[in-house]
């Protein structure tokens, strides 16, 4: 039986990076997400509006930060995070 809000426990990303060392201090996970209807001037991230995307579910998502033992922490990148969850 589905919970009443698994139908919100999902999020739309472009890549996922497993083991970054670029992003942030040590060895981290960077889930570049997606799905941003915002139009700022000079997005840093404008190219990936037109990348194919990946839906998931959190649960998944945070399996897999979860499934590398030498990861210290997540990165979100990418565009607007909080308009990638669905």
């Amino acid at each position: 039986m589905a919970r009443p809000d698994e139908s919100r426990n999902k999020m739309n990303y472009a890549s996922i990076k497993r083991m970054d060392v670029a992003n942030g201090p040590g060895v981290r996970m960077s889930l570049f997400v997606s799905g941003c209807t915002h139009y700022c001037k000079n997005c840093f991230n404008q190219h990936i509006k037109d990348m194919p995307t990946h839906i998931d579910s959190s649960e998944n998502i945070i399996n897999k930060i979860k499934s590398n033992p030498f990861n210290q922490g997540v990165i979100f990148s990418g565009l607007e995070w909080t308009l990638s969850l669905i």
